[in-house]
């Protein structure tokens, strides 16, 4: 909790349901940011009131409902009560992608980090530009200024110019002599921490190596909207504070789960690509339908509707994927009739390949350029 800032009151009123509150009109301004974040939930509004024993004070109270697998996404508690997040620490992110403007949304849209705490540089300034005005985060003026005066570091450029743009930063001695601590915290897919310890750590002593640990991410696109999977893992210099600070940013964009890093190349190959083969399905189920004689537009919004159904049921059922399949294929039935044609062309086991294939082009781009 920021220091000199309004102090506020989180209450688990019932099953997934919380209050945030804080003691004056100025805090109303955070409340209603998370309101945009959580009002997607069913109920969510903003109450004004004032209490018999501080009658001059205006409070204001958050209530909303919000599905259960996102409690510690918006609200993770240490045993103080306070919310454990990244704040009174600068976050800084070196590139301004996609995938960079994801995380910087989330961050600041549920309060996980302010906006005036984030500095952001990228080549291109257009884009630097708008993110500065869409969420008042601040431009820095190159990769440099990032290092040295952020706590935590992400790393967010195009894995093509990771070396290169590392190697520019180890040239000039950014990463000599840092006071304090680092946290540097890489999202470009299939880079192996060891290529990332080459360059921040050329020449550097253990004591400094203690000082600045590194922890690498897969995320996917579904952060975009905040309904993102990301599998990470730590280097040897990485503390237990490190990986929940690393968690907190994260979780802002969905769901996090930490691996060991020889695992990530199938990380990158189930969740990484996941989502692509979850359209290219939607693109065959649409297809089929438009095939049967529906309208385009009634055959995309089936089959979405199918799929979105199809997953909001096995979360609330809690059952496995054959489980669930099995329940709903009657004895005779159309579903048997559609799974026994995949059966017989063997559609699981060519699933299966395209994802060892894709684990296998993770683990080819993880090598340097010149050992490919």
């Amino acid at each position: 909790m920021r220091s000199g800032g309004a102090s506020r009151e989180i209450l688990f009123l019932r099953s997934h349901e919380i209050a945030l509150r804080c003691p004056d009109g100025g805090a109303e301004k955070r409340v209603l940011e998370r309101k945009s974040r959580l009002g997607e939930a069913p109920g969510a509004r903003v109450l004004l009131f004032r209490t018999a024993d501080q009658p001059r004070c205006l409070r204001i109270c958050f209530v909303a409902k919000i599905p259960p697998w996102r409690d510690k996404q918006f609200f993770t508690e240490q045993p103080n009560g306070e919310k454990m997040t990244p704040q009174n620490r600068k976050i800084g992110f070196i590139g301004a992608g996609n995938m960079a403007a994801a995380m910087i949304g989330a961050l600041v849209n549920t309060g996980q980090a302010a906006a005036e705490d984030i500095c952001i540089s990228d080549i291109n300034r257009q884009r630097i530009s708008a993110l500065a005005q869409t969420y008042g985060v601040t431009p820095a003026a190159d990769n440099t200024e990032i290092v040295a005066g952020c706590d935590i570091v992400v790393l967010a450029v195009k894995p093509q110019v990771m070396d290169e743009m590392l190697g520019a930063l180890e040239n000039t001695g950014a990463f000599e002599s840092l006071p304090g601590r680092r946290l540097f915290i890489s999202i470009a897919a299939g880079i192996p921490i060891s290529r990332l310890e080459a360059f921040i750590y050329a020449g550097r002593p253990d004591a400094d190596k203690n000082r600045m640990p590194i922890i690498r991410v897969m995320p996917n696109t579904p952060a975009l909207v905040g309904a993102g999977m990301s599998g990470m893992c730590a280097n040897a210099f990485v503390e237990p504070a490190d990986i929940q600070t690393a968690q907190n940013l994260l979780s802002a964009m969905g769901r996090v789960i930490v691996f060991e890093e020889e695992k990530m190349d199938a990380v990158t190959a189930v969740s990484g690509s996941g989502p692509a083969y979850a359209f290219y399905l939607l693109e065959a189920m649409a297809e089929a339908g438009r095939n049967l004689g529906l309208e385009p537009s009634e055959a995309a919004t089936l089959a979405q509707a199918a799929i979105s159904g199809a997953l909001a049921l096995m979360e609330h059922q809690k059952e496995t994927p054959e489980t669930m399949r099995a329940r709903v294929t009657s004895p005779g039935g159309t579903t048997e009739a559609a799974t026994r044609v995949l059966e017989e062309n063997d559609v699981k086991g060519v699933f299966m390949d395209a994802i060892a294939a894709a684990a296998k082009r993770a683990r080819e781009l993880s090598r340097p350029a010149n050992d490919k």
